[in-house]
C-alpha cells in the first residue's frame, strides 16, 4: 500500500469521537466496544485502491474475542461505510491483536464501521455496534491505548432476521427471536410501532438505510447478546443500478452481493491482443507497441492507476513494459487490474524472470540416456553442461541427454540459454544413490534395507544394468522392462542381464 503516505504515531493521543444515535450525542473517549456481532465464513480477502481516495485518516485498533486479545496475527480488520463500500484493510500485528488501519473517504463527518476475519474459527463478524467519524488526517486510538473492536466468535444464536432492501415504501416488518428489545444504532427518522416486540413494524425514510440492533434481555457474557439487521428504504430501480451494486445486500438472491454478483459489472477481461514496440537495441524500443483488452463490463480505462482515464481499453504508442490497467464500470463503482506485458523483440530472453531445469536429480552411476528439459520456451541457443566429472550432457532438440559414467561425481545439470543482448542459465544438482542400492549385489548379513533407507534415495528408480548382475537381494520388480505386468516379487539370486532396463525396490538381503 505504497499511497498511504501515512506514518505510524507513537506518541499519545486522546481521541473522543461523537455520534448522534436516537437524538442524543455521545462522547466516547480512547475505545469503543462492540455489542454484538454477525459471522460469516471463509476468507473474505479484501483489498483497497487508497490511491482512489481524497483523504485518509488512521485507527489504531486491538482486537478482542468476547473481550479477551487475540493472539492471532492472521485476524484482519477492515472498515466500510454505511453502503458496505470497503474504506480501509489491515492485518493485525505479529503481537495478534493491534492492527495500524488507514482510512479512505472523499469526504468528511461520514460514520465509519468495522468488519473482524478471525482466522482461528475462518470466519467474518460485522461490528456495526461500533463505528468511528471520519476526520481527515485524524488519528483515533494510540499504542498505549488503542481503539478497541470486540466479537463473539461464539454467540449463543441471538438473531435479528435477515437484511431488506424494501422498494417504493417505508415500512417493513422485521424477524428476530427471542425476548429482548431493539434500538436504532445508525439512520434517522426511524421509528418501532413496539420496540420490545421481536416482529414488530419499523416505519423510516424513503432512501434511507438504516441499521438496527436487537438485544436479548437479561443476556450473560462481556458482551451480552446482540445481533443486528439492516434495513434500506429505497426507490425502485434496476438489479445492476449505482445504489444495489453498493448497499452490502444480496439483492436478487442469487448469493452473490455488489461487485461479486454478474450484474454489476464487475470487469472481466476475455483476451488481450498487443503489438510489440520495434526494438532500438537490446535494451529500448520505439514507443510505437500497443495492446487492446478485450473485455466486459468496463467503460473507464487508466493505465496510471486512477491518475487519468479513458473510455477505450485500446493504448497505443508505448514502449517495452509492463503495464497496470485499471478498468471501472463508472455506473456500478466496480472495478479490477489486469497487467499487459510489452517486450523487446530484440532480446526476448530479458522477459524471462526464472528458468528450472527438470529431470531426475537422484540417481545411479551408470544410467545412460537420462532426459533433461526447462521449463520455459528456448527462446535462444540452449548449451547443456556438467559441474562434476564423467557425465557427458549432448543437446537433443530443446532437451539434454545425459550419460553418467560408472566413476561419475555428484554436480549439476546445466542449461544455458543465451541471445546476442543476455542469458539466463539453471542448475539441478545430482545426487547417486548408494552403490548397493544401484548393483543389488553381494549384500551383507549385517545391512538393513529398511524403509528409511530407501525413501532417502527417492526408490523405487529406475536402473540400467553396466554389466551381468546377479543378487542376493529379495527385490519387488515392476514392469521389468517398462512391459505392462503385474507386479512380481523376486527372490535372491534375481539376475539381470547387461543393457537391460527394470524398476525395483529391495525388500531384504538374504543371509
Amino acid at each position: 500500500m505504497n499511497n498511504r503516505n501515512i506514518s505510524i504515531q507513537l506518541e499519545e493521543i486522546t481521541m473522543k469521537i461523537s455520534r448522534s444515535i436516537k437524538g442524543a450525542i455521545i462522547i466516547f473517549t480512547g475505545c469503543l466496544l462492540l455489542i454484538g456481532a454477525e459471522a460469516t465464513a471463509q476468507n473474505p480477502n479484501w483489498s483497497v485502491y487508497y490511491a482512489g481516495f481524497d483523504n485518509t485518516m488512521r485507527v489504531n485498533i486491538s482486537v478482542s474475542d468476547e473481550c479477551v486479545p487475540s493472539a492471532d496475527a492472521n485476524d484482519i480488520v477492515a472498515a466500510f461505510d454505511i453502503n458496505g463500500q470497503i474504506r480501509g484493510v489491515e492485518q493485525t500485528s505479529i503481537t495478534g491483536n493491534l492492527a495500524f488501519l488507514t482510512i479512505g473517504s472523499d469526504g468528511s463527518g461520514e460514520d465509519i464501521y468495522f468488519k473482524v476475519y478471525d482466522a482461528s474459527t475462518n470466519s467474518t463478524y460485522n461490528i456495526y455496534n461500533t463505528s468511528v467519524t471520519f476526520v481527515s488526517d485524524n488519528t483515533v486510538g494510540t499504542i498505549s491505548e488503542p481503539f478497541l473492536l470486540n466479537f463473539d466468535s461464539n454467540p449463543s444464536g441471538v438473531l435479528a432476521g435477515p437484511d431488506q432492501e424494501v422498494f417504493s415504501a417505508t415500512s417493513t416488518t422485521l424477524a428476530a427471536v427471542g425476548s429482548g428489545s431493539w434500538s436504532i444504532i445508525e439512520g434517522a427518522g426511524g421509528s418501532f410501532v413496539d420496540a420490545s416486540d421481536p416482529t414488530t413494524v419499523f416505519n423510516g425514510l424513503i432512501d434511507t438505510k438504516y441499521i438496527l440492533a436487537w438485544t436479548l434481555d437479561n443476556a450473560a457474557g462481556c458482551l451480552g447478546e446482540t445481533d443486528e439487521v439492516i434495513i434500506f428504504f429505497v426507490l425502485n430501480e434496476p438489479e445492476d443500478g449505482t445504489r444495489t451494486c453498493t448497499d452490502g445486500l444480496d439483492n436478487d438472491g442469487d448469493g452473490l452481493t455488489d461487485c461479486a454478483d454478474p450484474n454489476c459489472g464487475q470487469p472481466v477481461v476475455s483476451s488481450v491482443s498487443t503489438s510489440e514496440p520495434t526494438p532500438i537495441n537490446c535494451s529500448t524500443t520505439q514507443s510505437d507497441g500497443g495492446f487492446t483488452i478485450n473485455q466486459n463490463g468496463a467503460d473507464m480505462f487508466s493505465k496510471d492507476m486512477g491518475a487519468t482515464f479513458q473510455n477505450t481499453g485500446v493504448f497505443t504508442n508505448l514502449p517495452a513494459g509492463s503495464y497496470d490497467i485499471l478498468m471501472k464500470n463508472s455506473m456500478t463503482g466496480c472495478n479490477s487490474i489486469t497487467t499487459v506485458n510489452l517486450e523487446n523483440t530484440s532480446d526476448p530472453i530479458s522477459n524471462i524472470t526464472e528458468m528450472n531445469v527438470m529431470g531426475p536429480d537422484v540417481l545411479c552411476m551408470g544410467l545412460q540416456d537420462v532426459n533433461y528439459s526447462i521449463d520455459v520456451p528456448a527462446l535462444g541457443t540452449l548449451t547443456w553442461s556438467y559441474t562434476g566429472t564423467d557425465v557427458a550432457v549432448s543437446p537433443s532438440g530443446n532437451a539434454g541427454m545425459a550419460d553418467f559414467g560408472a566413476d561419475a561425481t555428484a554436480g549439476g545439470i546445466v542449461a544455458t540459454m543465451s541471445s546476442a543482448c543476455s542469458s539466463i542459465s539453471d542448475t539441478l544438482q545430482i545426487v547417486f544413490a548408494r552403490p548397493f542400492l544401484c548393483s543389488f549385489s553381494n549384500c551383507r548379513p549385517s545391512v538393513d534395507i529398511g524403509t528409511s533407507l530407501l525413501e532417502s534415495v527417492m526408490s523405487p528408480q529406475v536402473y540400467r544394468a553396466g554389466i551381468d548382475l546377479s543378487s542376493n537381494a529379495e527385490l519387488y520388480l515392476h514392469n521389468y522392462e517398462f512391459t505392462a505386468g503385474t507386479e512380481l516379487n523376486f527372490g535372491p539370486g534375481f539376475t539381470v542381464a547387461s543393457g537391460r532396463n527394470f524398476i525395483a525396490d529391495i525388500k531384504s538381503c538374504s543371509n
